[in-house]
């Protein structure tokens, strides 16, 4: 990876978008010269993805550098305030469509993963829809769904939001990606209305189906012995509907029955075996969801705003997104050599060296191909061997219940 012409070519890009987005930002909200500008709070929010820094910490580290000056908590907080968080979605965005001039995946159709999950935030958010789906936490729940790209890892879309539906989020997330983009779904996705409106809007869709299908048509399909075959969708309450074309595949893993069902009818192109492939790529979303929320500081906001929350959130969508196309230029350079590797990245190790690396990058007389050569050289100390069948506990935070909430606040003087 020393010689890697793709990943300085890479960098350069990014120096370069970093830099006109911020000239964007500053030329819109920052209206005479000052400390405080786009770059700055875009530092304090990488510095602050850690879970226990703060923001005297986050000015702290940044003030050793001599291209920051310290400034004090209360303006930062009101400048933070100033910058809409659709700022940094289109610094996401544009982040996207520069992987997209590298070509990293030769693919005629885009695989995406759609998920959801469920985070804490501040009570003071409740009063504008983040309510509990408990009635007795104080504090209040926000949905977080994930757009991953399957190839890459990389994040494509993120959506925080009050609404707990996730196939209302599903639908945003459509409107978003391409015209022969291929979403993979899990079974709280499957619906009659879910499949026509991903057939109306010309994508493509792969989607476990439960056994307890609420259509008489899936259901014999699941009982008989044919493993692919179409059948015509139409549900059993709503009797207006146009029913449509559905190809379910069967298989089994661990004595234990799978169903999928797609648009995808070529079985030229589209096989049943290479469906069941797909969706098991599909699994890793699950670690995608848990490195977001573990590395970073989503789940725990510094934030007790709106604005702010999705602030660190797509800063954090913008870090992993560059930790895993690194980590997927690497694989990709190993791949063209041939070689046997065993071993792979630690992604906390790389998103924290990208971390340090990216506020290099920012300085306008940084040298890319010498951060290129000290970043590779820092990943290849940085690599771990590859354990089969590995499974990583998940951390469970349960929100404090209204009960114990009273009782602390009586025991304060």
């Amino acid at each position: 990876m020393s010689n890697h012409p793709l990943l300085h070519h890479y960098l350069t890009g990014l120096k370069s978008l970093l830099q006109t987005t911020f000239d964007s930002i500053d030329a819109t909200y920052v209206k005479r010269s000052r400390i405080l500008n786009s770059k700055y709070l875009f530092s304090v929010l990488v510095e602050l993805l850690n879970k226990k820094s703060s923001y005297a910490q986050a000015i702290a580290q940044l003030a050793v550098k001599k291209e920051y000056t310290p400034v004090s908590k209360s303006s930062l907080h009101k400048f933070r305030e100033k910058i809409p968080w659709t700022e940094l979605k289109q610094l996401c965005d544009k982040h996207t469509k520069l992987l997209k001039q590298l070509n990293l995946t030769d693919s005629q159709y885009k695989i995406y993963n759609i998920d959801t999950t469920k985070v804490i935030v501040n009570k003071s958010l409740i009063q504008h829809g983040f309510i509990h789906h408990s009635t007795n936490k104080c504090l209040g729940q926000a949905t977080i769904s994930c757009c991953y790209e399957s190839a890459t890892g990389i994040p494509a879309d993120l959506i925080f939001s009050s609404n707990r539906n996730e196939r209302f989020l599903l639908y945003k997330h459509l409107n978003e990606l391409e015209a022969n983009s291929i979403v993979v779904t899990d079974r709280g996705y499957q619906g009659f209305q879910v499949f026509n409106y991903i057939n109306q809007c010309g994508k493509k869709y792969i989607c476990r189906l439960k056994t307890e299908a609420n259509c008489r048509a899936v259901q014999l399909a699941m009982r008989n012995k044919m493993t692919d075959q179409i059948i015509v969708f139409k549900p059993i309450k709503d009797k207006n509907s146009v029913p449509i074309k559905l190809r379910i595949i069967k298989y089994i893993i661990n004595n234990k029955n799978y169903f999928i069902g797609t648009n995808l009818f070529n079985t030229e192109e589209f096989p049943a075996l290479k469906l069941q492939a797909i969706y098991a790529m599909r699994w890793n979303i699950e670690e995608q969801i848990k490195f977001i929320k573990e590395v970073t500081s989503v789940g725990s906001f510094h934030s007790h705003s709106e604005n702010g929350i999705k602030q660190e959130i797509y800063v954090a969508m913008f870090l992993c997104g560059i930790t895993k196309t690194i980590e997927f230029l690497n694989n990709y350079l190993l791949s063209m050599k041939q070689t046997q590797h065993s071993k792979k990245f630690n992604s906390i190790v790389l998103c924290n060296t990208v971390k340090i690396q990216i506020l290099e990058i920012m300085v306008p007389s940084s040298d890319i191909l010498a951060i290129s050569l000290s970043l590779t050289q820092l990943l290849q100390y940085n690599m771990i061997s590859n354990i089969a069948n590995r499974a990583f506990p998940r951390k469970i935070i349960h929100p404090t219940t209204k009960e114990k909430y009273n009782n602390y606040n009586k025991k304060k003087p």
